[in-house]
């Protein structure tokens, strides 16, 4: 591996700025194997501790919240009158709401 500057292309207002240079090369570096990555992945988790105390959960109760909106949106529009035009979005949530649960069941 050269140790020669190489260039690096940068976009500033939509054009190409060409006129800086690095000393860092390019991304060339050995891709890790199974059994590398495997060690790897362990030296992070043993770096690594898990808290022991009860904390609140801020992102159940927002996804409650969304949940229970969503449901109600989807109560709304099955209501309006047949024949009455619904926007794309509406429509693609009427029509995929089963799967908005499924994710919401699995969280």
């Amino acid at each position: 591996m050269s140790t020669r500057a190489h260039r690096r292309v940068s976009w500033v207002g939509g054009k190409e700025d060409s006129n800086k240079r690095t000393s860092e090369p390019p991304l060339r570096a050995e891709v890790f194997s199974a059994e590398q990555l495997q060690r790897h992945a362990k030296a992070l988790a043993a770096g690594h501790c898990t808290g022991t105390r009860e904390m609140a959960n801020p992102l159940l109760d927002r996804l409650a919240g969304n949940e229970e909106s969503l449901r109600e949106f989807n109560r709304k529009t099955l209501a309006v009158q047949p024949g009455r035009h619904i926007t794309p979005a509406a429509e693609w949530l009427l029509d995929n709401f089963y799967l908005i649960e499924e994710q919401i069941q699995m969280a």
